[in-house]
């Protein structure tokens, strides 16, 4: 009941952070959640601030381009302090409930979470497994251009994987009656 109950108040706290105009309370949302997010981890600050430090970078290369091309910085910004409040706020809750709790209520959407994970799962395992083979390949540390072709082919292999699976998954579902059109 309480994983539920959480995950209603972060459903309604992402269409408030997404509905939020004013840049003074995002920036004070932002400070909450940084606190927050300081708390719940207690003191592994590493894995405090690389999300929103991701969060930060990949919202630089969107936002800036978009400021500089139209010259609306405000707007620019508040799509930034959005991005990065709605992303803390996601890992918050990550952290904090169990999602096969708070889906339980709907054997449709548990089904998919579980279909869901059990795919991050095996591509986590693959890629571990990537990772394996090519520090097994080069005992003294890959070179730049060891990792540039790792990067590229591993890319490719889970962009040509992740096609083939979704047909699959896609084809199985369909023969269930997920898709009644």
């Amino acid at each position: 009941m309480k994983d539920r109950f959480l995950l209603l108040l972060y459903m309604l706290a992402l269409v408030l952070l997404a509905s939020l105009s004013s840049i003074k309370y995002l920036l004070l949302f932002l400070f909450l959640l940084l606190l927050a997010n300081a708390i719940s981890l207690r003191g592994n600050f590493r894995r405090a601030i690389r999300p929103p430090l991701f969060a930060l970078f990949t919202a630089f290369f969107i936002s800036t381009p978009y400021a500089l091309w139209t010259g609306h910085y405000s707007y620019a910004l508040l799509l930034t302090l959005r991005v990065l409040n709605l992303t803390l706020l996601t890992l918050l809750v990550l952290r904090n409930i169990n999602l096969y709790l708070a889906f339980g209520f709907s054997k449709t959407l548990s089904q998919l979470l579980v279909l869901t994970s059990s795919h991050i799962l095996l591509y986590r395992r693959v890629f571990s497994e990537f990772k394996d083979s090519l520090r097994s390949r080069s005992p003294e540390g890959p070179q730049r251009r060891d990792m540039i072709n790792f990067s590229g082919g591993i890319g490719l292999y889970f962009f040509d994987r992740a096609l083939r699976d979704s047909e699959e998954v896609a084809k199985a579902m369909k023969s269930r009656g997920f898709y009644i059109d």
